[in-house]
């Protein structure tokens, strides 16, 4: 009855920036539901840990290099991925880039940086990935790791990372309005205050504000297991009718 309610096995999954933050954990999730997975990051030794760490305990996956920003990079590696695994079941947006700037601080570069890694590279991955599902006639699932604070103010100096976000939400609703025709459910997971979403990108300083606080959460700060099980959920048979959805996974923080 697990299977067939959640298992994966027999699809095709690529998680970006699979060798860091809770992408890693999504990663290793979807090949314990039995899919094979394609371990992309900008760092192929990352890739290479998460993908044989993925096999040692019995998976199947593939570590791809992979870096997000550059058009170049994401052609080749779904030209490598249609090539050595086929074509895409599921796709996990999970490279992003992370890290609070003083607003007034704040350069040009610094904020094209950040929207090109959150929603840029999301655009270029959710792009190729799209032409997979359709040619298949399978369709597919297109999952995005957002964030709460793409909703809610949460720490200072978010001014570019909460707008990307934001766009990476609204992605993901119009990619499940446009292509649920060919059978292709998208949705943006939006974790709260779960340690390994706190990632210090580049030196970029974390801004104070209520996600210090764990006080300020309900339940406190999460686990990271929390977004790969909503991951495996969303990729699965039992999530059929749950498209262009933003789901927070932030132990009550919405609720108050």
């Amino acid at each position: 009855m697990f299977e067939e309610w959640f298992g994966l096995k027999g699809l095709n999954a690529l998680v970006t920036g699979a060798g860091t933050g809770l992408a890693e954990p999504v990663a290793v999730g979807l090949a314990q539901a039995g899919a094979k997975v394609v371990v992309g990051h900008h760092e192929l030794a990352e890739a290479e840990r998460v993908a044989g760490a993925i096999e040692a305990a019995g998976g199947a996956a593939l570590p791809l290099l992979l870096d997000v920003t550059d058009e170049a990079s994401v052609l080749a590696a779904f030209a490598a991925i249609k090539t050595k695994v086929g074509d895409l079941d599921i796709l996990f947006n999970g490279a992003m880039r992370q890290g609070g700037c003083p607003f007034l601080e704040m350069t040009a570069a610094q904020w094209d940086q950040m929207h090109d890694i959150n929603l840029r590279g999301a655009f270029l991955c959710c792009r190729e990935a799209l032409k997979m599902m359709v040619a298949s006639g399978r369709g597919g699932r297109i999952l995005a790791l957002s964030t709460i604070g793409s909703l809610h103010g949460v720490l200072s100096g978010n001014e570019a990372y909460g707008p990307s976000k934001a766009g990476l939400n609204a992605l993901m609703r119009n990619i499940a309005f446009d292509f649920c025709k060919h059978g292709v459910r998208a949705n943006a997971i939006l974790p709260g205050p779960i340690p390994g979403n706190a990632a210090k990108i580049d030196g970029a300083v974390q801004g104070d504000g209520p996600g210090r606080d764990p006080a300020r959460v309900p339940f406190g700060y999460g686990p990271v297991h929390e977004v790969a099980r909503m991951a495996v959920f969303l990729a699965g048979p039992s999530a059929t009718y749950i498209s262009g959805q933003n789901i927070a996974i932030d132990g009550g923080w919405s609720a108050l």
